[in-house]
């Protein structure tokens, strides 16, 4: 029988074979109720001691009983990790007295990883068990002694550490089962003295971890161990790591006890040279003491963002405070914290004639600037609500500051985010509409048009890599198909979506767009599914033997979609199930290589890239849909050379990364990094000699911070190569105010090269983008004698990794700079921003998604010459961290572009519209040649006849396919272009220059050949 007065409940199916994906949620019992279960496999089994030669058992036969078997799915399909499956999860069950054991209505076909872990003695692990649909697997698992492992555990100045907690970690090498399973081996509390011993360990290679609270967790130390042995005196030292003291009060200066005491790691600093200190210690907690004095410990590198949180009873009344400051240094000793008094959001919620909802959800988000959406609202509260006739509701103790609100109306629908500061609440409240939510539902069918059952059908994220960013994370409707092939999605916005179905089977469906009115409910929808093509590969060692347990990832950047294996015994893997299209596939490195990277250098945990990325092989492949395609990866090269390297700037040795690209060719596979020492040194093995672009980059804390210039470099096809990279010695330097002039710290700032753009070059061979000191100050080194522009304020990676652009943008054009000079003085006045939004529709008034939009100021300079900011399915668009003033809108995808000059005026804190409409156009390919006819190499600039240079505008996506086609000096595509007519003005190394009109009229694709002589 049900529990009494429940209406949420959820059905399971308990059977040998059968379940149901998803359970069954109910909110009333229907008449009949049918369940409709799918066909799954069954593992059964028993553990044995294994037996030596004489036939004695190895290890006790009690070892057997309760020995914890575990399945985990290993999934080629990295979206499906996300699935919230009620079956996605590892199944579990322990043997019984005489090691017997049942896994039941197992999801099937799949593959899994399996573990059966004695209490005392080595697990048995097998990493990947392929189950069929109606299998019965039956499996002897033998246990045997296995290894251990003591050593002590002692911090930086030798001390021992009493309790630690010690692990023994195996890294799958499939990143699948052990992003799942988390690969832990055994675990051990270390004792008072520091001394630990790990048991039951199995043989091969693992890495021992140590961790106690208000310490760095260690990097660890790896060990390779034999079937009963035992390794001793390891020692695992666990650095103290940064501490941030000082008190927390009220507003009174009393002080406030036993306030809860948070620190986060900025979220600026996930990313850069330093993020493994960042993140080893990148938060921590604690309460205040009766004094209000607290102490934070085992912190990383920071800066860090302190929040505290306390309530007392004053007079008879109870009140809460809260506060959170920003930018604390590691090392802070007297940090005062003050709290304020929580506020109350108010507000109703209503249908869209403005009815109330009398039942209801209010989420609540904190808004923090700069936060990568992965990590998670910093804050959030979800709050039911019953019986509100008028659809009231309040928020209390709500720390001060912006948040997000949305409503869940079960059954109905969700209210768009609303965000607002809680200072500048509106005085009727928050007002929240909900609109009756629509429904999709139809069948899913193989190639053959059969019925699939157990595939997943979901509403796209979006074209492109980044297209779940800019949805920020938000959870997504999906559906399992029944027996019978149908789905059904509940809970759609109203506005245009793209349904996508995949399967373990078959390789994805092409997407099905729908339009969805408030209430809608669209019906008998078909999705087919593909064959979808094979990769067969093989991965090689340097030595060309083959490279088993090597993780093998492929992506799909076009489609944001990527599929990982494993290579076996002889390096080859497989692939299945591949959607039709280019595919970039990776062999990785071993998964502890970072680890021991960055355990060489433990004073600041940075990691060396060259040292693992050099690991990495890398191959481009076209798939077809019903077809193979081959690939192998790494090998010995056939003459490879070996580049010792020296970057100087003046007489001084410049410690940076160089990155060497070959020319021709897709530029993935060629890509090989080394890092300089202090001195400037660096070592190299390239696998060909040719031409190579040659990219110096200094990556500063946070990510996507960096210096980068790049050089033309010609490898001769020798042994050993010298090679000297000499670094320009001019600067651009300056400040960065707010409206009060007042310096602002951690504003971006960002530099790229006015006018021509020199064929074959991503950057146009310069490209730097910091952000301000402490001071408001900036410096960029390392440039040549040429013009710049130069940018401060908007939002960097056009907001996808959370910054906002609190501060609106502006450029500076034509900032010439001479041989060595060291140019001072380029300040910045930033006020607050605004923000652009709108539609971006075909010549026919269809939303188009994935469209880069490129904003311009008045006098036509691109706020940003690389766009990361697309339509979504519905053709929406949003460009934050836009200063007040006049702009001009476009939008390129593919052959499509918008006319140049769709005028905005944006105003400071407010939302401005600029609608867009996509027309056909044509990408021009500009080719280069000499007096004699050779192809040869030359800077291009391109305008269009309003004089707006339009050459090196670049979406992400843009970036990707070069990345994948390969650099040439001697073409240079640009566009799509509308069309119109353009100047091309190319300029060769010698000066000689030559400027041809070209009209275009939306054709696909124009080639225009220029001759340069003199």
């Amino acid at each position: 029988p049900a529990p009494r007065g429940r209406t949420d409940l959820e059905l399971a199916l308990d059977g040998r074979f059968l379940y149901l994906e998803p359970a069954v949620s109910i909110t009333a019992l229907p008449e009949p109720l049918v369940l409709e279960p799918l066909l799954g496999a069954c593992v059964r089994g028993r553990v044995l001691p294994a037996r030596a030669s004489d036939g004695s058992a190895l290890v006790p036969p009690a070892e057997a009983a309760e020995t914890l078997i575990t399945l985990t799915r290993v999934e080629q399909n990295l979206e499906r990790l996300s699935m919230p499956s009620y079956f996605s999860g590892p199944r579990r069950v322990r043997a019984d007295a005489q090691g017997a054991f049942e896994l039941r209505a197992v999801p099937a076909p799949h593959s899994y990883s399996f573990t059966a872990r004695p209490r005392n003695v080595a697990a048995n692990e097998q990493p990947e068990l392929r189950l069929a649909a109606g299998e019965l697997r039956e499996l002897e698992v033998l246990l045997i002694r296995g290894s251990s492992v003591s050593g002590i555990v002692r911090d930086d100045r030798g001390t021992p550490i009493p309790r630690a907690k010690v692990s023994a970690v195996r890294f799958s090498s499939n990143m699948m089962a052990m992003a799942s399973s988390g690969g832990s081996a055994r675990r051990a509390l270390a004792a008072e003295d520091g001394t630990f011993t790990l048991r039951g360990l199995p043989p091969g290679r693992l890495r021992v971890i140590a961790e106690r609270k208000r310490f760095l967790n260690s990097l660890g130390k790896s060990v390779e161990i034999a079937d009963g042995e035992h390794v001793q005196g390891l020692e695992l030292v666990l650095e103290q790591g940064g501490r941030i003291s000082g008190r927390v009060l009220w507003p009174d200066q009393s002080p406030a006890v036993g306030a809860r005491v948070n620190a986060e790691l900025d979220p600026a600093q996930y990313g850069g040279m330093g993020a493994m200190t960042a993140w080893r210690g990148r938060n921590a907690r604690t309460r205040s003491a009766p004094d209000g004095s607290f102490e934070l410990g085992g912190l990383g590198s920071g800066p860090f963002g302190l929040s505290a949180r306390a309530s007392r009873e004053l007079d008879g009344a109870s009140s809460s405070g809260a506060t959170h400051q920003e930018k604390v240094a590691v090392g802070a000793a007297n940090v005062v914290l003050v709290l304020q008094p929580t506020l109350t959001a108010t507000g109703r919620v209503v249908d869209t004639r403005g009815e109330p909802h009398t039942r209801f959800e209010i989420v609540c988000e904190a808004v923090e600037a700069n936060r990568p959406f992965w990590l998670g609202p910093a804050a959030q509260s979800t709050t039911p609500f019953q019986d509100r006739e008028d659809g009231s509701f309040e928020i209390d103790e709500l720390a001060a500051g912006r948040w997000k609100f949305r409503a869940i109306v079960a059954g109905h629908g969700r209210s768009e985010d609303v965000e607002y500061d809680l200072a500048e609440l509106p005085a009727a409240g928050i007002e929240l509409i909900v609109r009756k939510s629509s429904s999709a539902s139809g069948l899913v069918v193989a190639p053959d048009g059969t019925p699939v059952p157990g595939a997943r059908v979901s509403v796209s994220a979006g074209a492109g890599p980044w297209a779940a960013m800019q949805q920020g994370g938000q959870p997504r409707p999906e559906s399992i198909s029944d027996s019978q092939g149908r789905f059904a999605l509940t809970g759609l916005d109203v506005g245009r979506h793209e349904l996508i179905a995949s399967s373990e089977h078959w390789a994805p469906a092409e997407g099905v767009e729908i339009e969805l009115g408030e209430g809608t409910a669209l019906t008998d929808l078909r999705l087919q599914l593909r064959v979808g093509g094979r990769i067969l590969g093989k991965v090689y060692r340097k030595d060309g033997q083959p490279n088993a347990g090597r993780s093998v990832i492929a992506n799909n950047t076009a489609a944001g979609d990527s599929k990982a294996t494993s290579s076996d015994a002889d390096g080859s893997f497989v692939i299945t199930h591949v959607r039709p299209g280019t595919w970039q596939v990776i062999a990785m490195g071993a998964f502890d290589q970072i680890f021991d990277a960055a355990s060489k250098n433990a004073e600041d945990g940075k990691v060396d890239p060259a040292a693992w990325m050099n690991e990495m092989q890398m191959a481009l492949v076209e798939v077809e849909d019903g077809k193979d395609t081959e690939v192998v990866l790494g090998g010995e090269p056939v003459d490879p050379i070996r580049v010792r390297g020296r970057i100087v700037a003046g007489k001084q040795g410049v410690q940076a990364m160089a990155t060497f690209i070959a020319e021709g060719g897709s530029a993935l596979s060629s890509i090989k990094l080394a890092s300089a020492d202090a001195e400037g040194a660096f070592e190299i093995t390239l696998e060909k000699a040719g031409q190579y672009t040659i990219s110096i980059q200094q990556l500063t804390d946070g990510m996507g911070r960096q210096n980068t210039i790049e050089f033309s470099r010609e490898i001769p096809k020798v042994p050993e190569h010298e090679l000297v990279l000499v670094l320009p010695l001019g600067s651009i330097a300056g400040t960065v105010y707010g409206a009060d002039n007042q310096p602002l710290e951690g504003v971006r700032v960002s530099l790229t090269i006015d006018g021509a753009i020199q064929a074959g070059s991503l950057t146009g061979g310069q490209y730097n983008e910091i952000v301000t000191d402490a001071r408001g100050r900036y410096r960029l080194p390392w440039l040549r004698a040429s013009n710049y522009t130069i940018g401060a304020g908007g939002a960097f990676f056009g907001g996808l990794l959370g910054d906002r652009g609190e501060y609106g943008r502006q450029v500076r054009t034509g900032i010439a700079l001479a041989e060595g000079q060291e140019l001072d003085g380029i300040d910045f006045h930033l006020g607050a921003a605004g923000e652009l939004h709108g539609r971006v529709t075909d010549a026919g008034g269809v939303p188009v998604q994935g469209a880069a939009i490129f904003v311009r100021d008045a006098d036509g300079n691109l706020l940003e010459r690389v766009s990361m900011t697309m339509s979504d399915a519905s053709g929406r668009y949003s460009v934050g961290g836009i200063a007040e003033g006049e702009y001009t809108v476009s939008a390129r995808l593919g052959q499509l572009a918008s006319v140049e000059g769709t005028p905005a005026r944006v105003r400071t804190g407010e939302k401005t519209q600029a609608d867009l409409r996509l027309q056909p156009a044509t990408v021009l390919a500009i080719s280069l040649v000499d007096e004699d006819n050779q192809p040869t190499r030359a800077a291009i600039v391109v305008v269009d006849a309003a004089g707006r240079q339009v050459n090196g505008m670049l979406s992400f996506q843009d970036m990707v396919d070069t990345m994948q086609r390969g650099f040439t000096p001697l073409e240079q595509r640009v566009g799509p272009l509308p069309p119109g007519s353009y100047k091309v003005t190319a300029t060769a190394a010698n000066g000689v220059s030559k400027t041809k009109p070209v009209t275009l009229n939306g054709q696909p694709e124009r080639t225009l050949r220029i001759k340069l002589k003199e």
